[in-house]
Protein backbone atom coordinates (compact mmCIF):
# COMPACT_ATOMS: atom_id res chain seq x y z
CA UNK A 1 0.00 0.00 0.00
CA UNK A 2 2.98 2.31 1.10
CA UNK A 3 4.52 1.69 -2.90
CA UNK A 4 0.96 2.11 -4.39
CA UNK A 5 1.12 5.85 -2.35
CA UNK A 6 4.81 6.35 -3.24
CA UNK A 7 4.38 5.65 -6.78
CA UNK A 8 1.06 7.68 -6.97
CA UNK A 9 2.37 10.43 -5.47
CA UNK A 10 5.36 10.35 -7.79
CA UNK A 11 3.49 10.38 -10.76
CA UNK A 12 1.62 13.37 -9.50
CA UNK A 13 4.43 15.35 -8.88
CA UNK A 14 5.73 14.58 -12.48
CA UNK A 15 2.42 15.91 -13.75
CA UNK A 16 2.45 19.15 -11.61
CA UNK A 17 6.31 19.72 -13.25
CA UNK A 18 4.85 19.44 -16.42
CA UNK A 19 1.71 21.44 -15.85
CA UNK A 20 4.02 23.94 -14.10
CA UNK A 21 6.49 24.08 -17.59
CA UNK A 22 3.24 24.84 -19.65
CA UNK A 23 1.48 27.69 -17.72
CA UNK A 24 2.27 31.42 -18.10
CA UNK A 25 5.44 32.84 -16.19
CA UNK A 26 4.85 36.11 -14.12
CA UNK A 27 6.07 39.37 -15.56
CA UNK A 28 8.77 40.23 -12.82
CA UNK A 29 8.13 43.61 -13.32
CA UNK A 30 3.97 44.01 -12.88
CA UNK A 31 3.68 40.65 -10.72
CA UNK A 32 1.14 39.52 -13.12
CA UNK A 33 0.89 36.42 -15.30
CA UNK A 34 -0.14 37.16 -18.63
CA UNK A 35 0.63 34.51 -21.39
CA UNK A 36 2.63 34.46 -24.15
CA UNK A 37 0.51 33.14 -27.16
CA UNK A 38 1.97 33.42 -30.71
CA UNK A 39 -0.72 33.64 -33.03
CA UNK A 40 0.12 32.84 -37.09
CA UNK A 41 -1.76 35.33 -39.33
CA UNK A 42 -1.39 33.54 -42.57
CA UNK A 43 -4.85 33.96 -44.52
CA UNK A 44 -6.05 30.40 -45.79
CA UNK A 45 -5.55 28.99 -49.23
CA UNK A 46 -7.88 30.16 -52.26
CA UNK A 47 -8.94 26.81 -53.08
CA UNK A 48 -7.83 25.60 -56.62
CA UNK A 49 -7.84 21.99 -58.51
CA UNK A 50 -5.43 22.80 -60.83
CA UNK A 51 -2.53 24.70 -60.28
CA UNK A 52 -1.31 26.17 -64.02
CA UNK A 53 -3.26 27.42 -66.88
CA UNK A 54 -3.22 24.44 -69.37
CA UNK A 55 -6.14 24.23 -73.01
CA UNK A 56 -6.35 26.59 -75.40
CA UNK A 57 -6.48 30.53 -74.83
CA UNK A 58 -10.06 32.37 -75.66
CA UNK A 59 -9.75 36.22 -74.37
CA UNK A 60 -13.35 37.73 -73.88
CA UNK A 61 -14.53 41.37 -73.48
CA UNK A 62 -18.07 42.01 -73.44
CA UNK A 63 -19.94 44.22 -71.79
CA UNK A 64 -23.73 43.48 -69.21
CA UNK A 65 -26.17 45.55 -67.75
CA UNK A 66 -27.10 44.05 -64.48
CA UNK A 67 -30.33 44.92 -62.54
CA UNK A 68 -30.81 43.99 -59.16
CA UNK A 69 -32.99 40.21 -58.86
CA UNK A 70 -32.97 40.13 -55.12
CA UNK A 71 -30.94 42.27 -52.30
CA UNK A 72 -30.77 42.40 -48.62
CA UNK A 73 -28.94 45.77 -47.27
CA UNK A 74 -28.74 47.27 -44.32
CA UNK A 75 -28.11 50.86 -43.37
CA UNK A 76 -26.03 51.99 -40.08
CA UNK A 77 -23.75 54.71 -38.85
CA UNK A 78 -24.96 57.81 -36.86
CA UNK A 79 -26.08 59.61 -40.31
CA UNK A 80 -27.22 56.40 -41.86
CA UNK A 81 -23.27 56.77 -43.99
CA UNK A 82 -22.60 52.86 -43.87
CA UNK A 83 -24.66 50.62 -46.08
CA UNK A 84 -23.45 46.74 -46.21
CA UNK A 85 -25.56 43.28 -47.07
CA UNK A 86 -25.83 41.23 -50.34
CA UNK A 87 -27.20 41.93 -53.60
CA UNK A 88 -28.16 39.89 -56.88
CA UNK A 89 -28.16 41.32 -60.26
CA UNK A 90 -28.51 39.76 -63.37
CA UNK A 91 -28.48 41.08 -67.05
CA UNK A 92 -27.07 39.31 -70.75
CA UNK A 93 -23.99 39.39 -72.38
CA UNK A 94 -23.26 39.03 -76.00
CA UNK A 95 -19.54 36.90 -75.59
CA UNK A 96 -17.76 36.27 -78.67
CA UNK A 97 -21.27 36.21 -80.67
CA UNK A 98 -22.91 33.11 -77.92
CA UNK A 99 -25.55 34.76 -76.22
CA UNK A 100 -25.13 34.74 -72.38
CA UNK A 101 -26.91 35.56 -68.69
CA UNK A 102 -24.53 37.41 -66.21
CA UNK A 103 -25.33 36.27 -62.18
CA UNK A 104 -23.46 38.37 -59.73
CA UNK A 105 -23.93 37.46 -55.82
CA UNK A 106 -22.05 40.42 -54.47
CA UNK A 107 -21.66 41.77 -51.07
CA UNK A 108 -21.14 45.25 -49.67
CA UNK A 109 -19.76 47.55 -47.19
CA UNK A 110 -19.56 51.13 -48.49
CA UNK A 111 -19.60 54.47 -46.71
CA UNK A 112 -21.23 57.11 -48.49
CA UNK A 113 -21.16 55.21 -51.21
CA UNK A 114 -17.88 54.11 -51.83
CA UNK A 115 -15.77 51.01 -50.16
CA UNK A 116 -15.13 47.49 -51.06
CA UNK A 117 -17.12 44.96 -52.09
CA UNK A 118 -16.77 41.01 -53.30
CA UNK A 119 -18.27 38.46 -55.08
CA UNK A 120 -19.02 35.79 -57.53
CA UNK A 121 -20.23 36.10 -60.89
CA UNK A 122 -21.87 32.92 -63.02
CA UNK A 123 -22.14 33.24 -66.81
CA UNK A 124 -24.47 30.74 -68.76
CA UNK A 125 -24.00 30.25 -72.11
CA UNK A 126 -26.49 29.16 -74.73
CA UNK A 127 -25.72 25.84 -74.68
CA UNK A 128 -26.45 25.79 -70.94
CA UNK A 129 -22.42 25.78 -69.70
CA UNK A 130 -21.24 27.95 -67.33
CA UNK A 131 -18.46 29.87 -66.21
CA UNK A 132 -17.92 30.75 -62.44
CA UNK A 133 -15.66 33.95 -61.55
CA UNK A 134 -14.78 35.20 -58.28
CA UNK A 135 -13.99 38.86 -58.16
CA UNK A 136 -11.08 39.94 -56.03
CA UNK A 137 -9.55 43.58 -55.09
CA UNK A 138 -12.86 45.27 -55.97
CA UNK A 139 -14.00 48.41 -54.98
CA UNK A 140 -16.82 51.12 -55.84
CA UNK A 141 -15.99 54.97 -55.53
CA UNK A 142 -19.06 57.15 -55.66
CA UNK A 143 -18.25 60.75 -56.95
CA UNK A 144 -20.35 64.28 -56.18
CA UNK A 145 -22.58 63.52 -58.69
CA UNK A 146 -24.08 60.37 -57.64
CA UNK A 147 -22.24 58.10 -60.29
CA UNK A 148 -20.75 55.31 -59.00
CA UNK A 149 -17.66 53.65 -60.68
CA UNK A 150 -16.75 49.92 -60.27
CA UNK A 151 -13.25 48.23 -60.64
CA UNK A 152 -12.16 44.64 -59.82
CA UNK A 153 -9.55 42.04 -60.64
CA UNK A 154 -11.67 38.63 -61.86
CA UNK A 155 -10.09 34.74 -61.20
CA UNK A 156 -11.40 32.16 -63.08
CA UNK A 157 -13.18 29.43 -60.46
CA UNK A 158 -13.76 26.52 -62.75
CA UNK A 159 -17.30 25.89 -64.67
CA UNK A 160 -19.32 23.10 -66.33
CA UNK A 161 -19.69 21.80 -70.11
CA UNK A 162 -16.83 22.90 -72.10
CA UNK A 163 -15.64 25.40 -69.14
CA UNK A 164 -14.54 22.16 -66.71
CA UNK A 165 -11.69 22.13 -66.75
CA UNK A 166 -11.12 25.88 -66.98
CA UNK A 167 -8.65 28.47 -65.04
CA UNK A 168 -7.49 32.33 -65.99
CA UNK A 169 -7.99 35.50 -65.17
CA UNK A 170 -9.03 39.54 -65.99
CA UNK A 171 -10.76 42.31 -65.03
CA UNK A 172 -13.75 44.59 -65.13
CA UNK A 173 -14.75 47.90 -65.03
CA UNK A 174 -18.01 49.51 -64.84
CA UNK A 175 -20.37 52.12 -63.61
CA UNK A 176 -24.18 53.04 -61.39
CA UNK A 177 -25.86 56.02 -62.50
CA UNK A 178 -27.96 55.46 -59.80
CA UNK A 179 -28.54 54.58 -55.97
CA UNK A 180 -27.19 51.31 -54.80
CA UNK A 181 -29.25 48.45 -56.09
CA UNK A 182 -30.18 50.46 -59.06
CA UNK A 183 -29.12 48.72 -62.44
CA UNK A 184 -25.07 48.63 -63.35
CA UNK A 185 -23.26 48.79 -66.72
CA UNK A 186 -20.11 46.42 -66.23
CA UNK A 187 -17.25 45.67 -68.78
CA UNK A 188 -15.45 42.60 -68.43
CA UNK A 189 -12.02 41.70 -69.83
CA UNK A 190 -11.13 37.86 -69.50
CA UNK A 191 -8.28 35.31 -70.67
CA UNK A 192 -9.56 31.93 -69.84
CA UNK A 193 -7.84 28.69 -70.62
CA UNK A 194 -9.94 25.88 -71.26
Amino acid sequence: MLRHLATSTAVLAVAVVALAACSPSPSLSSGSAEPSVSVNATPAAVPSVRVSPAGEVTTMTFKSPLASLAKNLHIAGPQDEITYGWNNLVGPANINGDPARVDLQGSVWYVTGTGPWSGFFTITFSDASTLGLNVLEASAMKDPTGVTAFAGQLVVIGGTGRWVNATGSGSLTGSRAGALGSPIVLDFALDVHA
